[in-house]
């Protein structure tokens, strides 16, 4: 809820494409995406409003504001962010969008655990399996190393 994509190009846009998407992506007010990730990259060019981004499991948060774009590798673990005003990007993703998303969360204890989503047939989001995250991956995630 509160985050919509006008699909230019790619399966779901006017000129289709198999591992391109890109269009506009409107954000409304108030609205936190979380931590999460996915086989797909991201560019994010930034045409109103403040989103803060942060990336990694212990990454800074930075603000993307107009004019300004971010780039999230595939598999970096990432979240979204608006303020009191909605946002209006330009994004461009580009891999495997059949692939699931996984939902990032640490529980009270400090156990890092990942929710999987895939998209249903009927273009509906579903929630698959929650597991462990393994070291490895939160290493990988790690972004602030001494």
């Amino acid at each position: 809820k509160g985050m919509y994509a006008a699909h230019v190009y790619g399966a779901l846009g006017i000129m289709g494409c198999e591992r391109l998407r890109g269009g506009f992506f409107t954000l409304a007010p108030n609205i936190h995406y979380p931590l999460h990730t996915h086989v797909a990259a991201e560019l994010y060019f930034c045409l109103s409003g403040t989103l803060t981004l942060h990336h990694g499991v212990d990454g800074d948060p930075f603000d993307l504001t107009a004019g300004g774009y971010s780039i999230t590798p595939r598999e970096r673990a990432h979240s979204l962010t608006t303020g009191d005003a909605p946002v209006l990007l330009y994004f461009a993703w580009v891999g495997d969008f059949t692939a699931p998303i996984f939902w990032w969360e640490k529980d009270e204890a400090g156990s890092w655990y990942r929710a999987q989503w895939l998209r249903g047939a009927t273009g509906i989001w579903e929630r698959g399996t929650r597991e462990p995250v393994a070291e490895d991956l939160i290493a990988a995630q790690t972004l602030n190393r001494d």
